[in-house]
């Protein structure tokens, strides 16, 4: 009696292990192919091809609102680029006109100064709002 039970135990332990094994298969089949899941999993697997089916479709709206986000995050990226490029070139203009030309009058002078403060203090402004961007990313 025991080495029936022993040996039924054997023959149901492997029958799970090649179910499991084969079912890996067709997991792994339908993952790599583009096949819909009835083309994959015979209909004794209705439940696990469900199931799977609802994760790979998952799986791909998570992906879809990834790249959304990342498109995002670069057009952010390429417009503070632009934006702190444009303060940054105005300051460098000034300060080589003047470095530039010893023969501007005081006056004029003076002007070109208060504009590249101006534009320096405005590019400050921008990379406060950068880093705060970044930290409230990094914070999530």
């Amino acid at each position: 009696m025991i080495i029936i039970i022993l040996v039924s135990h054997l023959y149901a332990k492997s029958k799970v292990k090649k179910n499991t094994k084969e079912i890996g298969q067709m997991l792994h089949e339908y993952i790599l192919s583009s096949k819909d899941v009835s083309d994959v999993f015979p209909e004794k697997y209705n439940e696990i091809a469900t199931q799977i089916s609802e994760i790979k479709t998952q799986m791909r709206k998570h992906e879809q609102i990834l790249k959304e986000e990342t498109a995002r995050k670069n057009d952010l990226i390429l417009y503070l680029a632009h934006d702190l490029k444009t303060p940054l070139a105005s300051v460098i203009g000034y300060l080589n006109l003047l470095r530039d030309e010893s023969q501007i009058p005081q006056e004029l002078r003076e002007k070109y100064l208060s504009i590249s403060l101006e534009k320096a203090e405005r590019l400050e402004d921008l990379i406060n709002e950068f880093f705060e961007i970044a930290r409230f990313n990094l914070s999530d």
